[in-house]
């Protein structure tokens, strides 16, 4: 085997993984959605969803995601009751890129919870240790546990599921569903079309 040939095949091997590395997952897009949420004591509540995520360096990102949506809630000797529920959270987040093309992430974020059939606010405040995988080209797979904080409320814990398939180099379709113990429990399936840039 002469020199160039060992030149070329030890290139090859020390390179494919960054090669592969160029297919990194983007931590700047947003996201426009239909949510859809169950709370522990029975009320449904659906609306919209938008959520941004801002890479500011290869490592650091900001992120902000708001729910503006609206249900029915039974309350004792009424019946059912039409109520909004509104959340905006804000927050950044580390990740580490490797190099078959999945991203360990820790976030940390601080949600404001407005329902107007309570007067004022919840906080709750969310640290959440996540997995990015890229299954092929196209598809990815994702998963986190959360603890949150919640104000006036014990210390819950939660996880969440999704997938992103890639409908072009920018464009892509998401599935989420997110689950929260305790009192302030609640399942939650997203919808939505994401816009990577």
């Amino acid at each position: 085997m002469n020199n160039k040939t060992l030149a070329t095949v030890l290139a090859t091997f020390f390179l494919s993984p960054f090669a592969a590395a160029e297919e990194r997952l983007s931590y700047s897009y947003a996201e426009l959605g239909y949510n859809q949420i169950e709370l522990n004591d029975g009320a449904e509540t659906s609306g919209y969803n938008f959520k941004t995520s801002i890479a500011i360096n290869q490592n650091f990102f900001v992120l902000a995601d708001i729910n503006n949506t609206s249900g029915d809630i039974n309350v004792d000797n009424t019946g059912k009751v039409n109520f909004d529920l509104e959340s905006t959270e804000k927050g950044y987040g580390f990740n580490s890129d490797q190099v078959d093309g999945s991203s360990w992430y820790i976030s940390k974020t601080k949600t404001n919870l407005t329902n107007d059939t309570v007067e004022g606010e919840y906080e709750v405040k969310t640290i959440r240790l996540g997995l990015r995988s890229l299954t092929s080209n196209q598809l990815e797979f994702n998963a986190s546990y959360t603890q949150n904080d919640i104000e006036d409320s014990p210390d819950e814990s939660g996880y969440q599921l999704g997938m992103v398939y890639k409908m072009s180099e920018t464009l892509h379709f998401v599935a989420d569903y997110e689950t929260l113990d305790g009192d302030f429990g609640f399942d939650s399936i997203t919808i939505s079309v994401r816009n990577n840039f």
